[in-house]
């Protein structure tokens, strides 16, 4: 067992729960205006193919949540990342100490929209980083690791860095991905955004 985390690019929607007739009417929409791109569905059927379901939440950096739901992921923008502790605390620190209302819930399956601030941020915050790679006073101001039960070692290794340079690719890549999707799904009811989430 371990920290699994997730980062990509999702379809969403401002409905507050949807059925899977709903859901299929809406991917044939979404596809009239994409091609090239495999879309799953975020969307959970507890029962059957009628019943409506809550969508999953998404929430801000500062912890609030907001008024999209994840309808679709896109496969083709989608990454995983395994014990990158250190990502995983730039978003607690943030989830945390921004919003006194989660406080006392765990950063765990939470669905976190990575805005341009935030990319900025991140993407500068790894450059210095990796300008100074080996430096571990550098690592540990602008992109510390951190402890938790299944989140593995807090050393500033390969892997760290390794797994921070990826990130950073990811995000950019993803980045452009969710404009060219945007630029046509701007007729429509539907946008893009880049998400964030984990579990353990």
């Amino acid at each position: 067992m371990g920290l699994d985390q997730f980062l990509g690019v999702n379809i969403v929607t401002e409905k507050d729960s949807v059925n899977m007739i709903q859901s299929n009417k809406m991917k044939k929409d979404i596809l009239k205006h994409l091609s090239g791109y495999d879309l799953e569905s975020s969307i959970i059927f507890d029962d059957g193919p009628r019943t409506p379901t809550d969508l999953i939440p998404v929430y801000d950096i500062d912890g609030k949540q907001l008024v999209m739901h994840s309808l679709f992921n896109v496969q083709d923008a989608r990454t995983n990342y395994r014990k990158a502790n250190q990502i995983q605390n730039y978003f607690e620190e943030r989830y945390y100490n921004s919003d006194e209302l989660h406080s006392n819930r765990e950063y765990n399956c939470i669905v976190t929209k990575v805005d341009e601030v935030t990319i900025d941020d991140i993407v500068g915050r790894i450059d210095r980083v990796l300008d100074q790679q080996g430096n571990e006073e550098i690592a540990e101001k602008e992109f510390p690791t951190t402890s938790g039960f299944f989140y593995g070692p807090t050393v500033y290794d390969d892997y760290y860095y390794e797994t921070s340079a990826q990130f950073r690719t990811d995000l950019l890549r993803f980045k452009k991905i969710c404009k060219e999707i945007n630029e046509a799904l701007q007729t429509t009811l539907y946008k893009a955004a880049i998400f964030y989430s984990s579990w353990w």
